[in-house]
């Protein structure tokens, strides 16, 4: 899978999020041992609806570091700098509704779904 090439932020943040979600190595079908959890559902459930409103994504960028430095630095910071970068990225929004960055802006856009419109 390439990364995609889209000049959404959204779009970028969302695919580093759901990185860890498949292999490169061999090929799975999200069932069984590669289940997602229900938690991991709702986070790419809330990902399909996030993209289908029109409101920008507020969230402070993953991309500060290129990964293998990230990997690095928390290496040799045995976790702190992770966990830093964690609580600084919590002070902007609620993490409960991650992509969105308010809980009143996730309950009105599970009002007004463009997706099952009409579908019981």
């Amino acid at each position: 899978m390439r990364f995609p090439r889209s000049r959404d932020r959204a779009v970028r943040e969302m695919y580093a999020a759901g990185w860890s979600l498949y292999s490169d190595f061999r090929t799975h079908h999200l069932v069984g041992k590669d289940q997602l959890s229900r938690d991991t559902k709702h986070v790419v459930g809330r990902c399909v609806l996030f993209l289908q409103t029109d409101l920008a994504y507020e969230w402070p960028s993953s991309f500060g570091f290129k990964p293998l430095l990230n990997f690095l630095l928390y290496l040799a910071t045995f976790g702190y700098a992770r966990r830093f970068a964690d609580k600084r990225f919590e002070l902007h929004g609620d993490c409960d509704v991650w992509p969105f960055i308010k809980r009143a802006d996730y309950e009105r856009a599970l009002c007004e779904p463009k997706y099952l419109k009409g579908a019981s």
